[in-house]
């Protein structure tokens, strides 16, 4: 063992493979149809917020994926569900087996809010979802 430590190859090669072992896979970010915005989506891993543990949050992010606004959606990851943009605004379609079909612009100071659904947001829904679940 301690000839182990004494080999500076052989060394560095144990500390490169502990710190992969240790190693976050970074998010996946989905940029914007202007690409001023990259969307970042994760699951709350809170225990302590009951209501909305293992839901959906979005996290609008800049250029240099920089968070700048979070909305916690009510979308439940027990339930089948998919996001994506609006393939010509920076429109955000949240498609929710348990909460529905969910629109969301993006306001000036970067917020997400609510807009209405319509027939084209419906289709577009109905797209991303089965895109996501095509081969399951």
């Amino acid at each position: 063992m301690d000839k182990m430590f004494n080999n500076p190859i052989a060394f560095f090669t144990i500390v490169i493979i502990l710190g992969a072992c240790t190693m976050q896979v970074p998010a996946n970010f989905i940029e914007s149809p202007s690409r001023r915005y990259q969307l970042k989506v994760d699951l709350n891993r809170d225990k302590s917020d009951e209501k909305n543990y293992n839901c959906v949050a979005l996290a609008i992010c800049d250029t240099s994926y920089r968070e700048l606004s979070r909305l916690q959606t009510g979308a439940s990851n027990n339930m089948k569900w998919a996001v994506g943009w609006y393939p010509v605004h920076d429109t955000l379609i949240l498609n929710s087996k348990d909460i529905g079909v969910h629109a969301y612009k993006i306001s000036e100071n970067h917020q997400l809010l609510n807009i209405p659904v319509g027939k084209e947001i419906e289709q577009q829904a109905e797209i991303i979802f089965t895109s996501k679940y095509a081969d399951k």
